[in-house]
């Protein structure tokens, strides 16, 4: 299904850029042009969903026009919106001004694929911020996909599927002009990859896994330590037994990777570093602005001046960078709102994985796989972010897989205590 919606996106720009050939007008009347666009493919996934998708199909209806209204929200000025204007703006300039000049200006790889996009489509915007939104809601699909294969626990799989289709922090990323879609998209595809390698053992799964979590850092290097959890699994793991047996060449792994935690916790600035004036939380009230006045800065009284004090210090950083803007933090009711809209879902979905620590159940090889990666990859976000806001941006492109690792966790929990029941 994904690669149906993709390959539609694609054809249906395809067949609108001939049928300019005919109707010469449309050039002059971009949005006219876009908004045509738009609601045939809409209209597609909409027959898409109503059709095909059963128990999920309200919740994905739902999430589609969430996402819906963000996108024209920001596009015709309808409602501030939290995290669109400043990076936003930047890259939609740099793309335009591409198309008329011959040296083509290259700040990052997501304003060369902006290039391309507009160079295909008129220069429309709304249309390079459905692709966002097609990869946001493909998120659900593949989320959805995965529960499937792992026959995830029914009230787990929709607690899950609601949280990622309405929390809105995540949905306002679908909508606007900023890369974080095309990063939560190629992460949670190469947790898809890797769960069917995990079940069936399928080695042309490993490639592809290991792409999708490389296509993800292209656009923030930040995940590429997703990668560590996956290569780990693919040394140790053996899907036709479910046994996990180390050997000289998973050692040996460890140590490098140990190496390369080492030398990204000490460098994690370079990653993350970008973003650290934004003041997101206080956005949540107000449109986007560049106050850059440091109140949502945390732990400012860390001096972390070696790697292994920084690994003392890290589950401090990493606590913070998971759910800040906490209670001792909060500057005022934007504080409050960004806690209850977004932290508190981190907080919901780490204290169930928390609560189920047992390894042992089916379930228990890839959590503890997940886990690593996921760990290891918040701990290298963590040391390079320094504000509330600047950590509500990042650790959205860890939800999904976040999210996935709740509805494992609490479907093991599931079946523990059923079993306890039945005795």
């Amino acid at each position: 299904m994904i690669l149906l919606l993709f390959l539609f996106f694609f054809i249906d720009i395809i067949l609108l850029e001939f049928s300019t050939l005919f109707f010469p007008v449309l050039r002059e009347d971009v949005e006219f042009y876009s908004l045509i666009f738009i609601l045939v493919h809409v209209a597609f996934i909409i027959y898409y969903i109503v059709f095909t998708e059963g128990k999920y199909k309200n919740i994905l209806l739902l999430g589609l026009i969430l996402r819906l209204v963000i996108l024209f929200a920001d596009i015709y000025h309808w409602f501030p919106v939290l995290h669109s204007g400043g990076d936003s703006e930047m890259f939609h300039k740099v793309a335009l001004k591409n198309q008329i000049c011959e040296e083509q200006v290259e700040m990052t790889y997501y304003s060369s694929f902006l290039t391309f996009l507009y160079s295909i489509t008129y220069s429309s915007r709304i249309i390079a911020q459905y692709f966002n939104l097609l990869m946001g809601i493909s998120i659900l699909f593949i989320v959805r996909k995965i529960f499937d294969i792992l026959d995830v626990d029914n009230k787990v799989a929709l607690i899950s599927m609601i949280i990622l289709a309405c929390m809105p922090n995540f949905v306002i990323f679908s909508g606007i002009l900023l890369r974080e879609a095309w990063v939560e998209f190629f992460v949670i595809l190469s947790v898809y990859f890797f769960v069917r390698w995990f079940v069936g053992g399928n080695s042309l799964n490993i490639p592809l896994c290991l792409g999708s979590i490389l296509l993800a850092a292209v656009m923030h290097s930040g995940t590429l330590v997703v990668i560590i959890g996956y290569v780990l699994a693919f040394l140790s793991y053996n899907p036709s037994t479910g046994h996990v047996q180390f050997s000289g060449n998973t050692v040996v792994f460890v140590v490098i990777a140990t190496f390369m935690i080492l030398l990204l916790g000490g460098n994690s600035e370079m990653f993350t570093g970008k973003f650290n004036n934004v003041e997101s939380s206080k956005d949540l009230l107000s449109t986007v602005n560049h106050e850059s006045e440091g109140g949502s800065v945390y732990l400012t009284w860390i001096k972390a001046d070696s790697l292994w004090m920084g690994f003392v210090f890290s589950p401090l950083k990493m606590f913070y960078f998971l759910f800040s803007p906490l209670p001792t933090n909060w500057r005022g009711f934007g504080d409050i709102i960004a806690f209850i809209i977004d932290s508190s879902f981190y907080i919901f979905l780490c204290w169930n994985i928390a609560r189920n620590y047992s390894l042992s159940n089916k379930f228990g090889s890839i959590k503890l796989f997940l886990l690593i990666g996921l760990s290891i990859s918040v701990f290298v976000f963590s040391f390079g972010t320094y504000t509330a806001g600047t950590a509500l941006r990042h650790r959205a492109k860890l939800l999904p897989m976040l999210t996935v690792l709740y509805a494992v966790s609490s479907s093991s929990l599931n079946i523990k205590e059923d079993s306890e029941e039945n005795e």
